[in-house]
């Protein structure tokens, strides 16, 4: 905590905001949204990327760490900004089974049928359905996810938790709809 002060105290004073970048991304690897908030509040970027080009809040969703990605975005984090592969907060966290996450995001308008390059242009729901993440595929479909999106391979949502032996999702994408 002492560190904290500290930099809430140095920073106005000095200007210095160099390394607040990297102590931003190791407050949110950590989990550490009170280190967040503080960092936030004396000039750190709310987007601000690691080497492989991931924001501070692709991070905290890809590890589903949701009262870290709610500080980021209450602080204005870039809820559809895309890593140097494409990927969005909101792919990770579903293809990673972070449902309250996933809620999180689509409730501050993540894009809920953006594709992933890196993963086959799968969608949310395709990288969900395909992990049996039943909760995130639910979110998904309460947001309107194209249930019929396919990936580079023709695949559906449907065609992977089938293939895959996610009965319950499979289920759940028949139930509202889905084709293969």
């Amino acid at each position: 905590m002492l560190s904290i002060l500290f930099l809430a105290v140095l920073i106005p004073l000095t200007g210095y905001t160099a390394d607040l970048d990297s102590d931003l991304i190791n407050a949110v690897l950590q989990a550490d949204t009170a280190t967040v908030s503080a960092l936030l509040a004396t000039g750190s970027d709310v987007n601000a990327k690691n080497r492989d080009g991931e924001t501070v809040l692709i991070l905290a969703a890809k590890y589903g760490y949701t009262d870290v990605v709610k500080a980021l975005l209450a602080k204005g984090a870039e809820v559809n900004a895309k890593s140097r592969e494409g990927q969005t907060a909101l792919l990770l966290a579903a293809n990673n089974g972070h449902a309250d996450v996933v809620k999180t995001l689509l409730a501050e308008g993540a894009e809920v049928n953006a594709k992933d390059p890196y993963l086959y242009g799968r969608t949310a729901l395709l990288l969900a359905a395909n992990n049996g993440h039943a909760d995130v595929v639910k979110a998904l479909l309460a947001e309107g996810a194209d249930l019929n999106a396919r990936d580079r391979f023709g695949d559906t949502a449907l065609t992977c938790a089938k293939r895959c032996g996610h009965m319950k999702i499979t289920r759940l994408l028949k139930e509202a709809g889905a084709r293969e």
